[in-house]
């Protein structure tokens, strides 16, 4: 039981102190502990790895947008503006507004209701925090 609540610390970066008094609050098993919280730091992790997805998706969007709707507002500025380059650039921007947004607000919502996936974690680490772990 040692080994496993050792392994239950490492996982958790805490102490086995704080971790057995959080435990024994709970009034679990180390073992079943342990197997959940392993299943949901699984869970967790790609939940947080989604999350740098999401900004670095987020920083690729505005450039793009932005990039169209400069050469949209540079082409149209011109004397004799060719009406299908603003044509083209109005139906690219469309295009991928239907394939980005819908990604977009799908990451968004997976992000925001990611801790309802690893409940048993967030209780745990709640409860090493009021410990002082």
């Amino acid at each position: 039981m040692d080994k496993v609540l050792e392994q239950l610390s490492k996982l958790l970066g805490v102490g086995t102190d704080a971790l057995e008094k959080a435990v024994n609050s709970v009034g679990s098993n180390y073992q079943e502990v342990y197997q959940t919280l392993v299943h949901e730091m699984a869970i967790k992790s790609v939940a947080d790895n989604f999350r740098i997805v999401t900004i670095v998706l987020s920083i690729i969007g505005i450039a793009y947008y932005l990039l169209i709707g400069a050469n949209y507002y540079i082409e149209a500025d011109k004397v004799y503006p060719n009406k299908d380059n603003l044509q083209r650039y109005k139906k690219h921007a469309i295009g991928v507004s239907k394939i980005f947004i819908p990604l977009y607000l799908a990451s968004l919502l997976f992000i925001s209701l990611s801790p309802l996936l690893y409940p048993n974690l967030n209780l745990i680490l709640e409860l090493l925090n009021k410990a002082g772990g």
